[in-house]
Order: structure tokens, then C-alpha cells, then sequence
């Protein structure tokens, strides 16, 4: 049996500590949410504890688009890869349909011919006025989706064009926003920057071609037989309609690409390859980057109106271990070392591992092939054909930089958080940005980035660790505040499971807390429309423990994570396991939403035990066969539970009954994961309970959410025991909480920022620091800015203006960011959590940037 490390269990997700008992699990055991002195019925001789939780897109170059001097330069298409880590299959093996295991959707791989986040299109900014390069192509191009049918085409590949990994200065932390020679504000500017259209000498061609197009559209749409619903949009500009008409690659009649359509469109990727949109639910699709009118389905609001928190519901997944890795969701990344005296168990023993074998080039060509494979557009596509309306998107803080000791692989990932919200765009799904992993560490787990580190808000690095975090909350607020951008990204988690009861103290991180809300809604300004939702988890305290705070606060959503697998004694009673969640989680759901406003449930699963493929990490074992370090007791095993294949009709069902009652019991949902990858063991998927897309393919996930859930638990009631519980919430929230108040203000007297002591946390143990905050290391407000890369777009044939959006929403905004202070004696490893080196304090006093004045929403 392998000894537990010394700095604590090293399971792989979500925990809670459990008062006097075992050491906490991996992923949060449910740890129900109730009041003060009330108490939690056992389930299948579980026991609970009160007080705390646990847990293009269409069409890259036009057929028949021939402008002189851009289209002879445009990319072939890149080919399918098939046999891919992720097992890639030709859709037209299947199209439409879930592949029975592995990945349905083609690789984009070409790597040695990459030019960007998004296809390989050049900025019309580029072309001189005979349409030739002028420079170098720009990069994270929405191109990729036909918009405005031919206007915002997709054109050159400039594959010859020496091409920068990023666009020039988008990484530099040198220029501050609006700043620098010449460079106004994106939003006020852009409109100066492209020509619009001829001399004169032209124009009476242009309306002579123009009156003789018309006349030529009418006499087809008089003649034409409809073959099927064209979609138009709500909200949108309605200038981008297609036809379910298409020749099986994209195209409708006369070879035109389609800009939008319904179940059965088939959706040309612009690489060679296409699937058929399958959604039953009168979902569509609109291929326009500025056109937010798409909805998932018939009963989720467009993109072009926004989410009602009081009366809408969130019927969401998770896209984990995507742009951060976790060995259980990607077991064939972390397989090849598992047997090895130096096993990777968590992205920085991966990365560092991948460095070791090749240095920088093959630690971003590995990530970039995961990347690129694990989670695809189509993907997008069957979230919102199987009912769901949102995806929370987890991501590490090396999106934005990474420092020295800092192993894994930075900024590349933002430019996939860049496709992703192109394709939450495109399919009409709205995306909850989470910060899942922090510097330091917010919790000791893999997902976090470093296992069993413990250095964020906790010990010697805690405070700087939490400056840095305030800068990429801020870089991603001041980005996804952008109108162009809220829409689609309402709501922004800024930090994900920081776990109070291993060593970060509640008023501690109520004191963060208040100095983001501060700094963001600074940023931002007050009041519905103005920046998003700001996601707050409960650190797994329950949310009760937050009754009170931040009151008047504008627009803050709890988050909490309800797992139930992860504390012996284990049941395997779906029956219980149901009346469980029915009875309580429904009590929780309603008492939160009664005492705090906006509520949701960010993870849960299916699991009723700790099996799976390196679920606890690698090598760890489980719990319920005993093997898992300090397990006293086998409860069975989990041949039966993680072998699928031989699933009978009566499991699926129980299975199918589970699920319903926890989206019916907490509303508002995100499930843990959407996709889990194969195991090079077995050459196929794993860990069933947690595998949202297997579900979908075998019949144990509903796809009739919204007709389901409403009184699924009152459904239940009539054979199992479920208890009643007093309705409190009244439907409805206050003004404040949902940004429709005149004013807000709240108090922060009670948590300044910086707290004036941290705990530290060396194994199990935990206790407060005898050193004060002001002698800890620091960083000091006079840094660069940091700015993300932002969307660009290729040329349009009308040679007009074309869309910006930039990466910086408040233009006054300019204060310096956190950054050491010069000849400081910092430790050189940003985990480190020992005694505290000598030579502290620096002069950086651990002072406050100061804040910008409070923007109103830009036009």
C-alpha cells in the first residue's frame, strides 16, 4: 500500500474536510448546506456533517469567391487524422450521431502550418490596394465562419506569409491600454483603420449590378420551392438566413455557404471536413460574430437577450480537463509515465515531463495536440442539440503568463478560450469563464496545476500569490466586459474551489472576495449590462456561511459543488441515493437562492463511490475497494461500476433516474464533464459516472431536460421516502441582485484587504501564521499591464469596415499591475510554502493599485 504523501491526500478533484474523520477525499463529498442546528438524514448508512460542502465553422475559403489578388492565396484544406489519441473518426462514418466511443470529430493538426487560433486568414489591414500581403497574416481570426453571407468571407491562407505566433504586441505587458503611439482605444478607432469601397467613378456600376441582383433574387424567390425552414434570427441583424437545403458539405443551393440553419444543416468545418447539426429541441445556429440571435434551443433565450437569473435555468456541463489536464478525464497523457519511478500525476509533472523530452517546442506541440483533439466545435454542437444551454470552461492562469518556476505552457491556451466562445456563439450557448487553478494553489488538488501545493492566500507565498490572482481577474474582466463579448460569456467564476477547511480562513477569503468585487465593479460600473455575473465558490463552507455578506453587492452568483462519493461508508442504492438528493439538495437549492440570489451547482456527477480510472490520481486506488492510502475497509468492486460496456437496461435506467432528480434538485447546473478521452489500456473511453457524452451515447443522460426535470422529485416521491421542506424562496430575487437596483454599496470595513494574518498549512496541519501579512513577501502595483490576445477578422469583399473587439473594456482603466519588487529576496519556486526568507519586508507594503474610474457600458 502506498503511504499517503506528507502534505495530504492527493486525490485528484474536489474535497471537504470532515471533522474528526478521514483525511479529505479528492473530488467535495457532499457536505450538506443547512442551517444552523438543523440536521442531515443518513442515506445507505452514509454519514453527513453539518456546516459544510464539499464539494466554422463553416466555410474557410468560398468556392465560388474569386477576388483578384486574395484568392489564389487561400489554404487547401487540411485533411482528416484519422487514429489520434482521441481515436478520430471521418463524421461521415456517422454524421450527426455520437460515435459509440472515442472522438467524432477530425483533428486539426497541421501544426507545421498553423497561423492562428482560428484558420489561417489574413487581416484586410494586411493587403495593399492591388490585394497583395503587406505584412505578416494576423492571427485568431474568426474567419473560419462565413458571416453576413459573403461579406465577412473566409479568404488567404498566406501559408508563404511569415506569421508571428501572436499578433503583434497582443502579449505585451509593455503598453498600457489606449496608450503607446497612436493607438486610441479599439472601439473608438476601429471604424478609421480599413477604406470603404470605390471612387465615385465605380458607383454607377455598383447600382446597376446591385438593381439587376435584386431583380434576379425576386424572380428566384418567386419560382422556388421551399425545401425546408430557413432560420432567421431575434435580435439579430437578419441579414445571415440559410437553408436545412445543402449538399452534404455546408453549401446550400448554387454552392452558397450557409450562414445559419436547424436540425439537419450540415456544418462545414473548412478543413476538408462537415457534420450534420442534430438538435431536436428548435435549437439553431448562426454563423456571424457580431450576430447574437442563435439560441440552443427553442426554450433558452437567444444570445441577443439577456439570462433572467430569477426565472431562466442553467442547464450546463463542464468542459474539464481540457484546457487544464486532470489524469482522469485525459488518462492517455499521463499513462505513458504512470509506471515510471517519477509518474506524472498533475500538469506540472506533465509539462515538466514533456520539457524534459524535447524542451519548449514539444511541450506546446503535445498540449497544442490535445488541445486541438479533446474538445472541438462539434462538440459545441451536440452540447446544445442534448438539451443544455451553457458550458463552464475551466482554465489555469498560465492562459495569461507564467513566471520563473512556473512549468507549464503559457498564453497558448487563450487562444482556445478564443474558439470557444466563437463556438458558444455559433450554437447559441452562453459560457461561465472559470479561473479553475490560481498561482500557488488554492487547494492541494491536481486540477489546480500542482499537486499537494498549498501556497495561495495560505503561508509565506500566500499574499503574493493572491496579487497575482487579482491581475488575471482583472485582465479577464476588463476582456469579457466587452459588448461583443458579455453575451456570451455573462458570468465569470474568479477562482475556483479555494478549500477553507485545509488552511485558508473564511475571513481571509471574504476579504479577496470583497477586493475583486471591488476592483471588478470599478472596472465595469453598476448595474445590469455592465461586466458580468461575478461567480463566488463557497470554499466549501456551504453557502450558508455566506448569508449577509456582500449585501447590496451588484449581480454575485454562489457557486457550490455537490458530490456524494467520495465518504465511507458507500452505498449502492440508487433509491437512496435519490432520496437523497431530492430531500436535500432541493432544501439547499431553495435556501440559498432565498438568502443569497443567483445560486448554482458548478460540478456534481453520477458517482455513488470513488471508482474510476485515477480518479483519486494516479496510483492512489479507491476508497470503496480499499486500496486508496489509509483505507481500513473494501466495500466492493469496481469491476461493476467502471465496466459500461456490460450496462443493462435496468442500470441505465436507475442511472437516467439519478441524474434527473439532482438537475431537477439544484436548478441550476453544471455537470462534471462533458467528455472523458480513452485509455491507451483499453483503447476506450472511461470513468462512466462522469462522462457526460458516453451517457448521451448509451441512454443513461436525458436530452428532454426542460420537460423532465419540473417535478421530477415529486415523481419520485410517490415510491421512496422523500422529506418535504417548506418553500422559502419566493421566485423572485431583489433588485440588487440582479443588477436593477438604483445604487449599491457595501460594506467592507470588516474585511480590509490585506487580511492582517493568513494560516499556514504544512500536512494536515494547519494553524495561523506567527508572522503578520506586512513582514510576508509582497508584490507592489507598478507593473505593465497585461492584455490577452483578441479576435481579428480577414477581409471582407465589400472592402468595408471590419469588426474590432479588442481586449480592454475600460479605457481609463490604466493602473500598473501587481510585479516583484526589484533585488527582493523571493523564493524561487512561486509554491513554496517553508519558513519565511529573511529580508522581508521589501518596501512593497502589500499596497493597494488604485482603481480606475468606474466605466459605463461601451457602445
Amino acid at each position: 500500500m502506498v503511504a499517503p504523501p506528507a502534505s495530504g491526500d492527493s486525490s485528484s478533484r474536489r474535497r471537504s474536510e470532515i471533522a474528526g474523520g478521514e483525511s479529505p477525499n479528492l473530488r467535495t463529498p457532499y457536505s450538506p448546506h443547512l442551517e444552523s442546528g438543523s440536521r442531515m438524514p443518513s442515506w445507505a448508512g452514509q454519514s453527513y456533517h453539518d456546516g459544510s460542502s464539499d464539494r466554422a465553422t463553416s466555410p474557410l475559403g468560398s468556392p465560388g469567391l474569386e477576388e483578384p489578388g486574395v484568392g489564389s492565396l487561400r489554404s487547401p484544406p487540411m485533411s482528416s487524422v484519422r487514429n489520434s489519441r482521441y481515436s478520430a473518426v471521418p463524421v461521415s462514418e456517422d454524421a450527426g450521431h455520437f460515435p459509440q466511443s472515442g472522438r467524432s470529430t477530425p483533428a486539426w493538426l497541421n501544426t507545421d502550418r498553423r497561423s492562428g487560433a482560428f484558420s489561417s486568414a489574413a487581416s484586410y489591414a494586411n493587403f495593399n490596394e492591388a490585394g497583395m500581403p503587406r505584412d505578416k497574416s494576423r492571427t485568431h481570426s474568426f474567419s473560419s465562419t462565413a458571416m453576413l453571407g459573403r461579406d465577412y468571407d473566409s479568404v488567404a491562407g498566406l501559408n508563404a506569409v511569415a506569421m508571428d505566433k501572436y499578433e503583434g504586441g497582443s502579449w505585451d505587458r509593455s503598453k498600457e491600454p489606449g496608450g503607446g503611439s497612436g493607438d486610441g482605444h479599439p472601439r473608438a478607432a476601429h471604424l478609421s483603420r480599413y477604406g470603404i469601397g470605390a471612387g465615385a467613378s465605380k458607383r454607377k456600376k455598383c447600382i446597376i449590378i446591385t438593381i439587376l441582383a435584386v431583380i434576379v433574387a425576386i424572380v428566384v424567390i418567386a419560382v422556388a420551392v421551399p425545401v425546408a425552414i430557413i432560420y432567421g434570427g431575434d435580435g439579430g441583424s437578419g441579414k445571415a438566413k440559410g437553408t436545412t437545403e445543402t449538399d452534404g458539405h455546408g453549401h446550400g443551393k448554387n454552392g452558397e455557404l450557409l450562414t445559419t440553419g436547424g436540425n439537419g444543416t450540415v456544418i462545414d468545418l473548412g478543413n476538408g471536413s462537415s457534420f450534420t447539426y442534430i438538435n431536436q429541441y428548435g435549437g439553431f445556429w448562426v454563423s456571424d460574430f457580431l450576430n447574437d440571435s442563435a439560441r440552443a434551443q427553442s426554450y433558452t433565450k437567444p444570445l441577443s437577450q439577456d439570462w433572467d437569473w430569477a426565472n431562466d435555468r442553467m442547464f450546463g456541463v463542464n468542459l474539464g480537463g481540457w484546457l487544464i489536464t486532470e489524469p482522469f478525464i485525459a488518462p492517455s497523457l499521463y499513462q505513458p509515465y504512470a509506471n515510471t519511478s517519477s509518474p506524472a500525476v498533475d500538469e506540472y509533472t506533465l509539462s515538466n515531463q514533456w520539457l524534459s523530452e524535447g524542451g519548449q517546442a514539444n511541450l506546446e506541440k503535445k498540449m497544442r495536440d490535445h488541445y486541438d483533439n479533446f474538445i472541438t466545435e462539434q462538440d459545441f454542437a451536440m452540447i446544445a442539440g442534448a438539451g443544455l444551454n451553457w458550458v463552464r470552461l475551466p482554465i489555469g492562469f498560465w492562459a495569461f503568463e507564467t513566471i520563473s518556476g512556473e512549468p507549464y505552457l503559457a498564453k497558448v491556451s487563450w487562444e482556445y478560450v478564443l474558439k470557444a466562445i466563437k463556438w458558444a456563439r455559433k450554437y447559441g450557448l452562453r459560457i461561465n469563464l472559470d479561473l479553475h487553478a490560481v498561482p500557488g494553489g488554492q487547494n492541494t488538488y491536481n486540477h489546480s496545476g500542482r499537486l499537494n501545493s498549498f501556497a495561495w492566500l495560505n503561508g509565506v507565498m500566500g499574499i503574493a500569490n493572491a496579487q497575482r490572482t487579482l491581475n488575471y481577474i482583472r485582465t479577464m474582466i476588463e476582456f469579457t466586459s466587452q459588448p461583443e463579448i458579455r453575451k456570451v460569456v455573462p458570468l465569470v467564476s474568479i477562482l475556483n474551489e479555494p478549500n477553507i477547511p485545509r488552511g485558508i480562513g473564511l475571513d481571509q477569503l471574504k476579504s479577496f472576495y470583497v477586493e475583486a468585487y471591488t476592483m471588478i465593479r470599478n472596472i465595469t460600473g453598476t448595474g445590469e449590462g455592465n461586466g458580468p455575473f461575478i461567480g463566488l465558490h463557497d470554499g466549501f463552507m456551504g453557502v450558508n456561511s455566506y448569508n449577509g455578506f456582500l449585501t447590496n453587492a451588484d449581480r454575485v452568483a454562489y457557486d457550490t459543488h455537490p458530490y456524494i462519493c467520495f465518504t465511507p461508508p458507500f452505498g449502492d442504492s440508487y433509491d437512496a441515493g435519490i432520496s437523497n438528493v431530492c430531500s436535500n439538495f432541493a432544501h439547499n437549492t431553495d435556501s440559498a437562492l432565498a438568502s443569497n440570489g443567483a445560486y448554482m451547482a458548478g460540478e456534481w456527477s453520477l458517482a455513488l463511490n470513488d471508482c474510476g480510472l485515477y480518479l483519486n490520481n494516479v496510483n492512489q486506488g479507491t476508497r470503496y475497494e480499499g486500496t486508496y492510502p489509509g483505507s481500513t475497509q473494501r466495500y466492493g468492486s469496481c469491476e461493476g461500476w467502471d465496466n459500461w460496456q456490460s450496462f443493462d437496461d435496468t442500470r441505465k435506467a436507475n442511472l437516467k433516474r439519478f441524474a434527473i432528480a439532482q438537475m431537477s434538485s439544484l436548478r441550476n447546473f453544471f455537470f462534471w464533464t462533458w467528455h472523458i478521452g480513452n485509455s491507451i489500456d483499453t483503447g476506450d473511453t472511461v470513468n462512466p459516472m462522469w462522462n457526460y457524452k458516453l451517457g448521451l451515447q448509451q441512454g443513461w443522460m436525458p436530452t428532454n431536460i426542460n420537460d423532465i426535470v419540473a417535478g421530477a422529485c415529486q415523481n419520485e416521491a410517490k415510491s421512496l421516502t422523500i422529506s418535504s421542506s417548506s418553500t422559502s424562496w419566493s421566485g423572485s430575487f431583489q433588485a440588487w441582485q440582479t443588477g436593477k437596483a438604483q445604487g449599491y454599496s457595501i460594506s467592507t470595513g470588516s474585511y480590509a484587504w490585506p487580511p492582517a494574518t493568513l494560516q499556514t498549512t504544512n500536512g494536515q496541519a494547519t494553524a495561523s501564521m506567527t508572522d503578520p501579512v506586512s513582514n510576508l513577501p509582497s508584490y507592489t502595483a507598478t507593473g505593465p499591464i497585461l492584455t490577452v490576445p483578441s479576435p481579428t477578422y480577414s477581409a471582407t469583399v465589400a472592402k468595408q469596415a471590419l469588426p474590432s473587439v479588442g481586449a480592454w473594456f475600460n479605457p481609463s482603466d490604466t493602473a500598473p499591475m501587481y510585479t516583484a519588487i526589484a533585488n527582493c529576496p523571493y523564493p524561487t519556486d512561486p509554491y513554496y510554502n517553508g519558513t519565511l526568507p529573511s529580508g522581508f519586508p521589501c518596501g512593497g507594503n502589500n499596497a493597494r493599485r488604485s482603481e480606475p474610474t468606474a466605466a459605463p457600458r461601451l457602445a
